[in-house]
């Protein structure tokens, strides 16, 4: 199967037979892409997000309008009263304080804590 591949490659590489059609340009041969210069740059991507997290977290923790800035980002997307109690928990538990992060709008706080 291989063998039939480079023998249908060959004449579209040599310019012998034009490549047309939608499948084409898959019998010529793929241009030259350099390999990344820093294999380690998601890695040190990864370790940035997570440094960014980290002094985001412990800024809310010591700030409160800082704590609602966070909440909001992370409940923007937040459609239901449920979600948005799961990911003031989570924050919460990532060591905000409680009393900084609102409960969805509307909410009977008590019915939640039953």
């Amino acid at each position: 199967m291989l063998e039939a591949a480079a023998m249908a490659m060959h004449p579209v590489e040599s310019g012998a037979l034009a490549d047309r059609g939608m499948l084409g340009p898959l019998l010529r041969e793929e241009p030259y892409r350099p390999v990344l210069g820093n294999p380690d740059q998601h890695v040190d991507r990864w370790r940035r997000a997570m440094d960014e997290f980290a002094a985001a977290i412990d800024a809310a923790r010591a700030d409160r309008e800082a704590a609602r800035r966070l909440m909001q980002v992370f409940t923007a997307l937040c459609r239901t009263p449920a979600s948005f109690e799961r990911t003031r928990t989570v924050l919460i538990d990532c060591g905000l304080p409680e009393r900084s992060l609102p409960h969805w709008p509307g909410t009977n706080v008590t019915v939640l804590q039953a």
